[in-house]
């Protein structure tokens, strides 16, 4: 069973609300969705489920609350929430039709 759309849903509720990341993927897209957190530099680096134990994920979560996580996140939360993607696909889609 894939975790979409709920696992997806909970991430992207993540990043508009500028909250760090700690992920434990588990399953298909979820893998993606935690590197891409980490790699925008809002989360702790993926920590795998057969590797998962308290020392990886205190670690993870102490990395997650540091100063530089918190700012990107908090950066990353505001830019979305500035955004106005679905009218801006709207407009596009309205336009490419009355050409």
């Amino acid at each position: 069973m894939s975790g979409f759309p709920w696992f997806v849903i909970m991430v992207a509720a993540g990043f508009k609300a500028g909250i760090p990341s700690v992920i434990v993927p588990f399953s298909n897209d979820q893998f993606a969705w935690a590197h891409r957190s980490y790699d925008l530099g809002v989360g702790a680096k993926p920590i795998y489920r057969k590797h998962l134990n308290a020392d990886k994920l205190a670690a993870a979560i102490q990395y997650a609350l540091t100063d530089p996580i918190i700012t990107n996140a908090r950066k990353l939360g505001h830019n979305i929430g500035t955004e106005n993607g679905a009218w801006a696909g709207a407009k596009i889609i309205a336009d490419y039709l009355v050409r």
